[in-house]
């Protein structure tokens, strides 16, 4: 017999925090877990650390492995778990006590697919809870699970303040030499997931710091999560189980487009020519779907402007854009 949960913690060049972590991890109330701790080819002491740690608890197993990112390394700790529940932590973060007591309740309560807690987030100065304080716990449906994923406010594409069936993932890896790989992979989760329970208590400390990759928004940054979010968009409207899916897709389209113009608009500010094979990219996403543009209520405005100033000129549209960057960021320094 296996233990209830697998804890899938990916491990890179964080030797000054991950003490913090695994010491969380361990202290938990909840005992029947086996912690994955996967060295992603670390060079710093991260992996003595994992040793260390694997030689005092036999609940520890350490893999080494040459660096792959992030992605690669869960993907290994879940290709070797063993746990009836899969659970995740970022090696610079940790947890309260009583974390996975509390999801494992959950999850067993009401024989759901997915958990989910609250967390904190911690910065230099402040740490605090984000999201508004209700009461109980709340039960979604699969639709209703799918619908907050992808509108991102109620539920977020976070890994590690859930705990999930190990059954999610028969189908689910991670996306491997991506940024933004929660974003991509949490849809099709909740996508496979009956039900699903969140409740308010924060119990997990998400650290931004200034060296996180999810904290530097670069090319490639900006190109993974505009892929995550057209690849949640095509999938709600074509390949979507439940015919409610169609009406999510409708939702979800003016976040489609406006994150979609955030992608487009970044690329103009920086200098690229509008017929860059990334710009073009999207234009074509935009001529594909023109009909459900503009036939959907949803859309607002002025995203369906800027489609239009888009399609009647590529260049007048860059030129508009470009000077009311500069006039916004002229008044704001003004």
């Amino acid at each position: 017999m296996g233990p209830q949960i697998s804890i899938i913690v990916p491990v890179y060049d964080v030797a000054d925090y991950l003490p913090k972590c695994i010491e969380s991890i361990l202290q938990q109330t909840f005992t029947d877990f086996e912690l994955i701790l996967i060295d992603d080819g670390s060079p710093d002491d991260s992996p003595q650390i994992c040793d260390h740690y694997a030689s005092q608890d036999s609940r520890v197993r350490v893999i080494h492995k040459k660096n792959g990112g992030v992605s690669e390394a869960r993907n290994c700790g879940l290709d070797i778990a063993r746990g009836k529940y899969i659970g995740f932590a970022d090696s610079d973060d940790w947890l309260e006590n009583d974390m996975f007591e509390l999801l494992h309740k959950l999850i067993e309560k009401h024989n759901a697919d997915i958990a989910i807690c609250g967390h904190y987030v911690v910065k230099d100065d402040s740490t605090e809870p984000l999201y508004e304080y209700f009461e109980g716990e709340i039960v979604y449906s699969n639709v209703e699970g799918v619908q907050k994923i992808v509108e991102d406010v109620e539920i977020q594409s976070y890994l590690w303040n859930k705990l999930f069936r190990r059954e999610l993932f028969e189908n689910v890896r991670f996306p491997v030499g991506k940024t933004y790989e929660d974003l991509w992979a949490m849809y099709f989760l909740f996508k496979n997931a009956n039900k699903s329970v969140r409740v308010w208590d924060p119990k997990y400390h998400y650290l931004q710091r200034g060296g996180s990759i999810t904290q530097v928004w670069d090319d490639n940054s900006f190109y993974n999560y505009y892929c995550a979010v057209i690849d949640r968009y095509n999938d709600l409207k074509t390949n979507g189980k439940n015919p409610s899916y169609q009406d999510i897709s409708r939702q979800y389209l003016d976040n489609v487009v406006e994150y979609g113009f955030n992608y487009y608009n970044y690329y103009i500010k920086k200098g690229i020519k509008a017929n860059d094979e990334r710009c073009e990219e999207f234009v074509e996403f935009l001529k594909h779907n023109i009909n459900p543009f503009f036939r959907n209520n949803t859309l607002n405005f002025k995203n369906k402007l800027s489609i239009s100033l888009l399609f009647l000129n590529k260049k007048m549209y860059a030129s508009l854009f470009k000077f009311a960057f500069v006039v916004l960021r002229n008044n704001k320094i003004g």
